[in-house]
């Protein structure tokens, strides 16, 4: 069956000739063909865009390995990156579920009062079938249906659901929730933007999560879905610096490292970082990823810049 645009596939050797074509050259053809085995040419294709001269040509002196060490780069930025979004996300589950469960009862998100829509509980209870289908064997499906009957507080409810889930949890909260949450485990200069930069934050760095999870590249992209707010505050900007866009992956990271609890996270970043550049050291992440130079003193002192509590190591 032949696509509709009309291009035909290509074997390995005919995606090198065409590469070869195009003024790409190779240090290594037989290393290239292993490495086109087994990374597709589509998916490495999004990285060629800033090394060409024009749509069919490639600028001179641009080398196969050139391109693959900006792929290489990417995958490993993105595995470390992920590292602090799971503190985060681990942090967004703990801080919620305190909340609901010593403000309100263990079994709150069964209730149709603590949200502005009654869908939510729907599908927090559809998320759990789900998983008790699909993880019957669990430890914890096994001790709360044959202990406690089936019932399921939120502590427990958490392991099953995903940032995505979670972050859906606090959009969905009546405002009185969302702001006594912000008020009592964040700490903004204005409280009265909290609300609407919590949820927009979460759901951004859910967003951010899923695109390193499923391997997309974040070299010289523009994250223009559902980005962050854009913080205008001069605490911030005094660390930051002028921020005037909030599409950029330096912008996510910096988000990101405001809600990481732990301080040591965020120095084994900037450690995994710097030995990445190292590695790397034709790899511009000023150009890239809009870094600003001092990068590491920035998300140092931005880690858990808006959280009341966090851990300095």
């Amino acid at each position: 069956m032949e696509c509709k645009n009309g291009k035909p596939a290509l074997t390995i050797t005919e995606q090198i000739d065409l590469l070869l074509d195009r003024g790409l050259k190779f240090r290594d053809e037989n290393s290239a063909y292993y490495t086109l085995s087994h990374i597709n040419y589509y998916r490495l294709s999004g990285y060629f865009n800033s090394f060409y001269e024009n749509d069919q040509e490639f600028k001179s002196d641009i080398f196969f390995e050139d391109i693959y060490d900006c792929y290489q780069f990417d995958m490993y930025l993105r595995r470390s990156t992920l590292m602090l979004l799971e503190s985060v996300e681990v942090s967004l589950k703990a801080i919620i579920t305190d909340y609901l469960c010593n403000q309100i009862g263990p079994l709150s998100y069964k209730s149709n009062d603590i949200y502005y829509r009654s869908s939510n509980v729907s599908y927090l209870e559809e998320c759990m079938q789900t998983y008790k289908s699909k993880h019957a064997d669990s430890k914890i499906i096994q001790t709360h249906e044959y202990k406690y009957s089936g019932e399921y507080p939120l502590w427990a409810l958490m392991e099953f659901l995903s940032f995505g889930d979670v972050a859906s949890l606090l959009e969905g909260l009546k405002f009185e929730h969302i702001d006594e949450i912000s008020n009592g485990y964040f700490r903004f200069p204005n409280k009265r933007i909290a609300r609407s930069f919590l949820v927009s934050w979460y759901r951004s760095l859910c967003m951010f999560r899923n695109k390193c999870s499923h391997y997309e590249r974040l070299f010289q992209v523009e994250h223009k879905q559902r980005p962050p707010k854009l913080l205008h505050s001069d605490e911030f900007e005094k660390v930051y610096g002028p921020c005037t866009s909030n599409e950029t992956y330096f912008y996510l990271l910096s988000v990101t490292v405001m809600l990481c609890p732990d301080s040591s996270i965020v120095q084994r970043f900037n450690l995994e970082l710097t030995q990445l550049m190292t590695r790397f050291p034709n790899i511009d992440v000023v150009k890239n990823y809009c870094f600003k130079d001092n990068w590491q003193r920035i998300l140092l002192d931005l880690t858990g810049f808006y959280l009341q509590y966090y851990i300095d190591n």
